[in-house]
Protein backbone atom coordinates (compact mmCIF):
# COMPACT_ATOMS: atom_id res chain seq x y z
CA UNK A 1 0.00 0.00 0.00
CA UNK A 2 2.97 2.53 0.35
CA UNK A 3 3.86 1.77 -3.01
CA UNK A 4 0.39 2.48 -4.48
CA UNK A 5 0.13 5.45 -2.24
CA UNK A 6 3.37 7.45 -3.55
CA UNK A 7 5.28 6.33 -0.40
CA UNK A 8 8.55 4.19 0.61
CA UNK A 9 8.51 0.83 1.05
CA UNK A 10 10.40 -1.39 2.97
CA UNK A 11 10.97 -3.91 0.41
CA UNK A 12 9.81 -4.05 -3.46
CA UNK A 13 6.51 -5.95 -2.86
CA UNK A 14 6.28 -9.33 -4.00
CA UNK A 15 2.82 -10.36 -4.48
CA UNK A 16 0.55 -13.49 -6.04
CA UNK A 17 -3.26 -13.63 -6.79
CA UNK A 18 -4.92 -15.92 -4.16
CA UNK A 19 -6.15 -18.52 -6.52
CA UNK A 20 -2.81 -19.43 -7.94
CA UNK A 21 -1.67 -20.80 -4.66
CA UNK A 22 -4.09 -22.20 -2.47
CA UNK A 23 -3.98 -22.34 1.59
CA UNK A 24 -1.67 -24.72 2.80
CA UNK A 25 1.82 -25.28 3.96
CA UNK A 26 3.65 -23.57 0.76
CA UNK A 27 1.48 -20.74 0.92
CA UNK A 28 2.65 -20.06 5.05
CA UNK A 29 6.11 -20.69 4.26
CA UNK A 30 6.09 -17.97 1.65
CA UNK A 31 4.05 -15.89 3.52
CA UNK A 32 6.41 -15.87 6.19
CA UNK A 33 9.42 -14.82 3.84
CA UNK A 34 7.54 -12.00 3.23
CA UNK A 35 5.09 -12.93 0.27
CA UNK A 36 1.78 -11.15 -0.09
CA UNK A 37 -1.35 -12.46 -1.40
CA UNK A 38 -4.22 -10.01 -2.93
CA UNK A 39 -8.10 -11.20 -3.41
CA UNK A 40 -7.82 -9.06 -6.89
CA UNK A 41 -11.20 -10.18 -8.07
CA UNK A 42 -13.61 -9.99 -5.27
CA UNK A 43 -17.39 -9.02 -6.23
CA UNK A 44 -18.92 -6.29 -4.70
CA UNK A 45 -22.58 -6.30 -6.72
CA UNK A 46 -24.52 -9.23 -7.43
CA UNK A 47 -25.79 -9.35 -11.43
CA UNK A 48 -29.30 -10.63 -12.11
CA UNK A 49 -31.31 -10.35 -15.81
CA UNK A 50 -35.12 -10.65 -14.42
CA UNK A 51 -36.24 -11.36 -18.12
CA UNK A 52 -33.40 -13.34 -19.13
CA UNK A 53 -33.89 -17.23 -18.52
CA UNK A 54 -30.96 -19.32 -18.50
CA UNK A 55 -31.43 -22.67 -19.69
CA UNK A 56 -27.73 -25.18 -19.11
CA UNK A 57 -27.27 -28.27 -20.78
CA UNK A 58 -23.96 -30.63 -19.90
CA UNK A 59 -22.93 -33.13 -22.26
CA UNK A 60 -19.54 -34.66 -20.88
CA UNK A 61 -17.69 -31.53 -20.37
CA UNK A 62 -19.20 -29.20 -22.34
CA UNK A 63 -21.72 -27.21 -20.73
CA UNK A 64 -24.40 -25.62 -23.43
CA UNK A 65 -25.69 -22.70 -22.09
CA UNK A 66 -28.81 -20.80 -23.69
CA UNK A 67 -30.15 -17.28 -23.27
CA UNK A 68 -33.87 -17.23 -24.00
CA UNK A 69 -35.28 -13.64 -24.23
CA UNK A 70 -38.22 -11.50 -25.69
CA UNK A 71 -36.70 -10.86 -28.70
CA UNK A 72 -34.92 -13.78 -29.39
CA UNK A 73 -32.16 -16.69 -28.44
CA UNK A 74 -28.88 -16.94 -27.98
CA UNK A 75 -26.42 -19.51 -27.28
CA UNK A 76 -22.84 -20.54 -26.15
CA UNK A 77 -20.58 -23.55 -25.23
CA UNK A 78 -18.22 -23.86 -22.28
CA UNK A 79 -15.42 -26.56 -21.75
CA UNK A 80 -15.34 -26.85 -18.03
CA UNK A 81 -13.44 -29.49 -15.84
CA UNK A 82 -9.78 -28.14 -17.36
CA UNK A 83 -6.28 -28.96 -15.68
CA UNK A 84 -5.25 -27.11 -13.12
CA UNK A 85 -2.90 -23.88 -14.74
CA UNK A 86 -5.45 -23.57 -17.83
CA UNK A 87 -7.85 -21.42 -16.44
CA UNK A 88 -10.60 -23.97 -15.57
CA UNK A 89 -12.91 -23.17 -18.00
CA UNK A 90 -12.98 -21.42 -21.38
CA UNK A 91 -15.33 -20.61 -23.93
CA UNK A 92 -15.57 -22.32 -26.77
CA UNK A 93 -18.61 -21.06 -28.51
CA UNK A 94 -19.93 -17.50 -28.24
CA UNK A 95 -23.56 -15.87 -28.50
CA UNK A 96 -23.00 -14.03 -31.35
CA UNK A 97 -22.53 -16.01 -34.74
CA UNK A 98 -24.48 -13.63 -37.03
CA UNK A 99 -25.10 -10.05 -37.15
CA UNK A 100 -29.01 -10.58 -35.75
CA UNK A 101 -27.59 -11.85 -32.55
CA UNK A 102 -26.90 -8.36 -31.41
CA UNK A 103 -30.30 -7.55 -30.61
CA UNK A 104 -30.24 -10.01 -28.21
CA UNK A 105 -27.50 -9.58 -26.72
CA UNK A 106 -28.47 -5.56 -26.10
CA UNK A 107 -31.41 -7.39 -24.53
CA UNK A 108 -29.90 -8.81 -22.15
CA UNK A 109 -26.86 -6.12 -21.52
CA UNK A 110 -29.67 -3.60 -21.00
CA UNK A 111 -31.76 -5.94 -18.38
CA UNK A 112 -28.89 -6.94 -16.32
CA UNK A 113 -29.56 -5.58 -12.70
CA UNK A 114 -26.61 -4.69 -10.30
CA UNK A 115 -27.39 -4.96 -6.47
CA UNK A 116 -24.60 -3.77 -4.12
CA UNK A 117 -22.91 -7.18 -1.95
CA UNK A 118 -20.52 -6.44 0.28
CA UNK A 119 -20.23 -8.86 2.49
CA UNK A 120 -17.80 -11.04 0.92
CA UNK A 121 -15.72 -8.58 0.69
CA UNK A 122 -15.83 -7.72 4.38
CA UNK A 123 -15.09 -11.38 5.14
CA UNK A 124 -12.00 -11.72 2.95
CA UNK A 125 -10.42 -8.66 4.64
CA UNK A 126 -10.98 -9.80 7.89
CA UNK A 127 -9.39 -13.21 7.28
CA UNK A 128 -6.83 -12.07 5.48
CA UNK A 129 -5.74 -9.22 7.69
CA UNK A 130 -2.13 -7.82 7.41
CA UNK A 131 -0.74 -10.94 4.99
CA UNK A 132 -2.36 -9.19 2.08
CA UNK A 133 -4.99 -6.81 0.30
CA UNK A 134 -8.70 -7.24 -1.43
CA UNK A 135 -9.52 -5.81 -4.28
CA UNK A 136 -12.76 -4.96 -6.13
CA UNK A 137 -13.25 -6.86 -9.41
CA UNK A 138 -15.31 -4.87 -12.56
CA UNK A 139 -15.78 -6.14 -15.83
CA UNK A 140 -13.03 -5.01 -18.82
CA UNK A 141 -14.48 -2.06 -20.71
CA UNK A 142 -16.39 -2.85 -23.42
CA UNK A 143 -14.53 -3.95 -26.24
CA UNK A 144 -12.90 -6.12 -24.24
CA UNK A 145 -16.14 -7.31 -22.49
CA UNK A 146 -17.71 -8.31 -26.27
CA UNK A 147 -15.01 -10.51 -27.42
CA UNK A 148 -14.11 -11.70 -24.54
CA UNK A 149 -17.69 -12.99 -23.28
CA UNK A 150 -19.87 -12.46 -26.17
CA UNK A 151 -18.19 -12.58 -30.00
CA UNK A 152 -15.07 -14.06 -29.72
CA UNK A 153 -11.84 -11.99 -31.00
CA UNK A 154 -12.57 -13.32 -34.71
CA UNK A 155 -16.32 -12.56 -35.19
CA UNK A 156 -14.78 -8.89 -33.44
CA UNK A 157 -12.58 -8.03 -35.50
CA UNK A 158 -14.66 -9.06 -38.79
CA UNK A 159 -17.17 -7.38 -37.18
CA UNK A 160 -15.34 -3.79 -36.59
CA UNK A 161 -15.26 -3.71 -40.65
CA UNK A 162 -18.57 -4.90 -41.79
CA UNK A 163 -20.92 -3.75 -38.99
CA UNK A 164 -19.50 -1.12 -37.64
CA UNK A 165 -22.89 0.40 -36.76
CA UNK A 166 -24.28 -2.78 -34.83
CA UNK A 167 -21.22 -3.39 -32.76
CA UNK A 168 -20.56 0.31 -31.68
CA UNK A 169 -24.15 0.55 -30.61
CA UNK A 170 -23.31 -2.82 -28.18
CA UNK A 171 -20.28 -0.59 -27.10
CA UNK A 172 -22.41 2.29 -26.45
CA UNK A 173 -24.98 0.21 -24.32
CA UNK A 174 -22.15 -2.22 -22.27
CA UNK A 175 -20.56 1.34 -21.53
CA UNK A 176 -23.72 3.16 -20.21
CA UNK A 177 -24.67 -0.07 -18.24
CA UNK A 178 -21.11 -0.59 -16.41
CA UNK A 179 -21.39 2.89 -15.22
CA UNK A 180 -23.84 1.50 -12.93
CA UNK A 181 -21.34 -1.32 -11.35
CA UNK A 182 -18.41 1.39 -11.18
CA UNK A 183 -20.86 3.69 -8.93
CA UNK A 184 -21.41 0.45 -6.61
CA UNK A 185 -18.40 0.01 -6.45
CA UNK A 186 -16.67 3.57 -5.57
CA UNK A 187 -19.26 3.86 -2.62
CA UNK A 188 -18.14 0.23 -1.57
CA UNK A 189 -15.36 -0.14 1.36
CA UNK A 190 -12.80 -1.36 -1.38
CA UNK A 191 -9.89 1.00 -1.94
CA UNK A 192 -8.44 -1.00 -4.45
CA UNK A 193 -10.31 -1.89 -8.12
CA UNK A 194 -9.18 -4.15 -10.49
CA UNK A 195 -10.31 -3.47 -14.27
CA UNK A 196 -9.98 -7.30 -15.49
CA UNK A 197 -8.76 -6.07 -19.29
CA UNK A 198 -6.95 -7.59 -22.09
CA UNK A 199 -5.08 -4.93 -23.24
CA UNK A 200 -1.82 -5.59 -25.22
CA UNK A 201 -2.73 -8.73 -27.43
CA UNK A 202 -4.18 -9.02 -30.80
CA UNK A 203 -6.23 -6.45 -32.30
CA UNK A 204 -6.04 -4.32 -29.00
CA UNK A 205 -2.60 -3.55 -29.82
CA UNK A 206 -3.27 -1.38 -32.78
CA UNK A 207 -2.83 2.42 -31.41
CA UNK A 208 -6.11 3.12 -33.38
CA UNK A 209 -8.18 1.06 -31.47
CA UNK A 210 -6.64 1.81 -28.42
CA UNK A 211 -7.22 5.14 -28.64
CA UNK A 212 -10.51 5.18 -29.86
CA UNK A 213 -12.20 2.45 -27.31
CA UNK A 214 -10.01 1.77 -24.29
CA UNK A 215 -8.78 5.58 -23.30
CA UNK A 216 -12.09 7.32 -23.03
CA UNK A 217 -13.59 4.09 -21.65
CA UNK A 218 -10.46 4.70 -18.74
CA UNK A 219 -11.51 7.85 -18.42
CA UNK A 220 -15.15 7.49 -17.89
CA UNK A 221 -14.26 4.97 -14.69
CA UNK A 222 -11.64 6.59 -13.30
CA UNK A 223 -13.84 9.76 -13.01
CA UNK A 224 -16.17 7.36 -10.92
CA UNK A 225 -13.79 5.82 -9.28
CA UNK A 226 -11.18 9.04 -8.36
CA UNK A 227 -14.36 11.04 -7.10
CA UNK A 228 -14.59 8.40 -4.23
CA UNK A 229 -10.43 8.38 -3.75
CA UNK A 230 -10.34 5.21 -4.92
CA UNK A 231 -6.85 3.42 -6.39
CA UNK A 232 -7.42 2.02 -10.42
CA UNK A 233 -6.20 -0.67 -11.38
CA UNK A 234 -6.29 -2.05 -15.33
CA UNK A 235 -5.31 -5.19 -16.50
CA UNK A 236 -2.77 -5.04 -19.06
CA UNK A 237 -1.28 -8.41 -19.27
CA UNK A 238 -0.59 -8.85 -23.46
CA UNK A 239 2.89 -9.33 -25.39
CA UNK A 240 2.61 -6.26 -27.47
CA UNK A 241 2.31 -3.12 -24.88
CA UNK A 242 5.54 -1.54 -27.04
CA UNK A 243 3.53 -0.24 -29.64
CA UNK A 244 1.08 1.03 -26.83
CA UNK A 245 3.70 2.28 -24.53
CA UNK A 246 3.42 6.15 -25.51
CA UNK A 247 -0.60 5.55 -25.31
CA UNK A 248 -0.84 4.25 -22.46
CA UNK A 249 1.01 7.04 -20.77
CA UNK A 250 -2.30 8.92 -21.38
CA UNK A 251 -4.45 6.86 -19.48
CA UNK A 252 -6.37 7.82 -16.22
CA UNK A 253 -5.46 4.55 -14.42
CA UNK A 254 -3.42 4.32 -11.44
CA UNK A 255 -2.31 0.88 -11.78
CA UNK A 256 -0.79 -0.54 -14.60
CA UNK A 257 -1.34 -4.09 -13.77
CA UNK A 258 -0.09 -8.07 -14.82
CA UNK A 259 2.51 -5.95 -16.91
CA UNK A 260 4.58 -9.13 -18.40
CA UNK A 261 7.94 -8.11 -19.07
CA UNK A 262 10.55 -10.06 -21.37
CA UNK A 263 11.13 -13.01 -22.39
CA UNK A 264 6.96 -13.35 -22.73
CA UNK A 265 6.09 -9.78 -23.55
CA UNK A 266 8.27 -6.86 -25.53
CA UNK A 267 8.30 -4.26 -23.35
CA UNK A 268 10.86 -4.14 -20.64
CA UNK A 269 9.84 -2.61 -17.19
CA UNK A 270 12.81 -0.74 -17.60
CA UNK A 271 11.71 1.14 -21.12
CA UNK A 272 8.65 1.37 -19.24
CA UNK A 273 9.32 2.86 -16.14
CA UNK A 274 11.68 5.54 -18.50
CA UNK A 275 8.43 6.43 -20.93
CA UNK A 276 5.69 6.70 -18.23
CA UNK A 277 8.40 8.32 -15.30
CA UNK A 278 6.14 7.90 -12.44
CA UNK A 279 2.44 8.44 -13.62
CA UNK A 280 1.59 5.20 -12.73
CA UNK A 281 2.41 2.24 -10.35
CA UNK A 282 3.65 -0.98 -12.47
CA UNK A 283 2.20 -4.37 -11.19
CA UNK A 284 4.68 -6.47 -12.73
CA UNK A 285 3.49 -9.96 -13.85
CA UNK A 286 6.77 -12.26 -13.22
CA UNK A 287 6.96 -14.59 -16.76
CA UNK A 288 5.69 -17.88 -16.03
CA UNK A 289 8.09 -19.12 -18.78
CA UNK A 290 11.12 -18.73 -16.92
CA UNK A 291 10.29 -21.36 -14.22
CA UNK A 292 10.67 -24.06 -17.10
CA UNK A 293 14.48 -22.65 -17.29
CA UNK A 294 15.18 -23.43 -13.40
CA UNK A 295 16.14 -21.87 -10.40
CA UNK A 296 19.11 -20.54 -11.29
CA UNK A 297 17.91 -18.55 -14.56
CA UNK A 298 14.74 -18.04 -11.99
CA UNK A 299 17.52 -15.84 -9.54
CA UNK A 300 18.89 -14.25 -12.17
CA UNK A 301 15.65 -12.95 -13.50
CA UNK A 302 14.35 -12.19 -10.38
CA UNK A 303 17.66 -9.68 -9.79
CA UNK A 304 17.48 -8.67 -13.30
CA UNK A 305 13.68 -7.48 -12.66
CA UNK A 306 14.86 -5.58 -9.62
CA UNK A 307 17.74 -3.82 -11.14
CA UNK A 308 15.59 -2.08 -13.51
CA UNK A 309 13.14 -1.50 -10.91
CA UNK A 310 15.87 0.25 -9.02
CA UNK A 311 15.35 2.62 -6.64
CA UNK A 312 12.10 0.60 -6.27
CA UNK A 313 9.18 2.82 -6.37
CA UNK A 314 6.15 2.28 -7.61
CA UNK A 315 6.73 -1.33 -8.42
CA UNK A 316 5.15 -3.85 -7.54
CA UNK A 317 6.62 -7.94 -8.62
CA UNK A 318 3.44 -10.26 -8.70
CA UNK A 319 2.04 -13.67 -10.42
CA UNK A 320 -0.93 -13.05 -11.92
CA UNK A 321 -0.79 -15.93 -14.90
CA UNK A 322 -0.79 -19.56 -14.15
CA UNK A 323 2.65 -21.48 -13.36
CA UNK A 324 3.58 -24.64 -14.29
CA UNK A 325 2.20 -27.10 -11.36
CA UNK A 326 5.15 -29.41 -11.09
CA UNK A 327 7.77 -26.56 -11.25
CA UNK A 328 5.91 -24.23 -8.95
CA UNK A 329 6.90 -24.65 -5.66
CA UNK A 330 10.44 -24.51 -6.22
CA UNK A 331 10.01 -21.45 -8.50
CA UNK A 332 7.90 -19.32 -5.93
CA UNK A 333 10.93 -20.21 -3.07
CA UNK A 334 13.63 -19.45 -5.48
CA UNK A 335 11.65 -15.63 -6.41
CA UNK A 336 10.67 -14.87 -2.85
CA UNK A 337 14.61 -16.28 -1.43
CA UNK A 338 15.94 -13.73 -4.40
CA UNK A 339 13.62 -10.89 -3.52
CA UNK A 340 13.63 -11.39 0.40
CA UNK A 341 17.85 -10.90 -0.19
CA UNK A 342 17.81 -8.35 -3.02
CA UNK A 343 14.68 -6.84 -2.79
CA UNK A 344 15.17 -3.98 0.16
CA UNK A 345 14.46 -0.38 -0.46
CA UNK A 346 16.39 1.33 -2.07
CA UNK A 347 17.26 -0.81 -4.83
CA UNK A 348 20.72 -0.21 -6.66
CA UNK A 349 20.90 -1.02 -9.86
Amino acid sequence: MAVLHHEKPEFVPWFLYSDLIGRGFLERELRNMGLGIIYAWTPLYKVECPNVKIEDTEVGNILHRSFHTPVGTVSMKIRTGLKRGTGGRWIIEHMVKDVSDYKVVKFIIEDTVYRPEYDVFYELERDIGRDGVVAAGTDPTPLTKLWVDYTGLERLSIDLYRHPRELEDLIQTVGQKQEEAYRIVAYSPAELVWCGDQIGGGIIADPKIFRKYYLPAFDRYAGILHAKRKIFAVHMDGPYLKSLKNYIKEANVDIVEAFTPPPMGNLSLEEAREAWGGKFAIWVNFPETVFHYGPQELRKHTIRLLKEAAPGDRVVIGMTEDMPPDLMKEGLRTITKTIRRYGKYPLHA
